[in-house]
């Protein structure tokens, strides 16, 4: 399962490479195109302490985050918008959401774990929960992960009985970042 001891080192030797210093531009150019319901609670799996959260608050969204790292939650400051929780994902028991954002998570994940995070994430959403995607592509051999590389097959393999997927974006040429909006089905 999930390498939690390896994660919660990370952040309590303050090894965040990962952690932007600002809102994802690809999250505030690719969600509003998903037209989810102001007022709906947006799913952040694997969150840290992500700025993320707060913009998706600030356009009227409920966000609830899950990591479980204590040193990433404790960064993170709840508000009548915004809650955490410091757990396992795979352990996480929630009412179904109806929309979802993982910007660093699935590409954390070893392969291995993979299909158990999208069978998991289904369980946690309901049907027409819709979700953007960043992920990363890059040649085999290029460089070890995290972040993992996931091409559009394991996307596709990934997806099938759980999400209809489309890819929205892709930049770059040799590290490429891609995106994608997805559907629970």
């Amino acid at each position: 399962m999930l390498q939690l001891d390896y994660w919660r080192k990370r952040w309590e030797e303050g090894r965040t490479g990962w952690h932007l210093s600002d809102v994802n531009p690809k999250l505030v150019e690719y969600w509003p195109q998903l037209n989810v319901d102001a007022g709906s609670t947006v799913f952040v799996p694997l969150c840290g302490c992500s700025l993320d959260m707060y913009w998706l608050a600030d356009q009227g969204f409920h966000v609830f985050g899950i990591d479980a790292s204590p040193v990433a939650v404790a960064n993170v400051v709840e508000n009548e918008r915004v809650n955490i929780a410091c757990q396992d994902f795979f352990e996480l028991e929630h009412e179904p959401f109806t929309a979802w954002y993982d910007r660093a998570a699935l590409v954390a994940l070893e392969p291995k774990e993979r299909l158990l995070y999208f069978s998991k994430l289904a369980k946690l959403l309901v049907v027409g929960a819709k979700g953007l995607l960043v992920s990363f592509e890059y040649p085999k051999g290029h460089r070890v992960g995290p972040p993992f590389s996931v091409n559009r097959e394991e996307i596709s393999q990934l997806c099938k009985g759980h999400f209809r997927y489309t890819e929205i974006a892709r930049e770059g040429d040799l590290e490429v970042e891609v995106v994608y909006e997805l559907e629970r089905i």
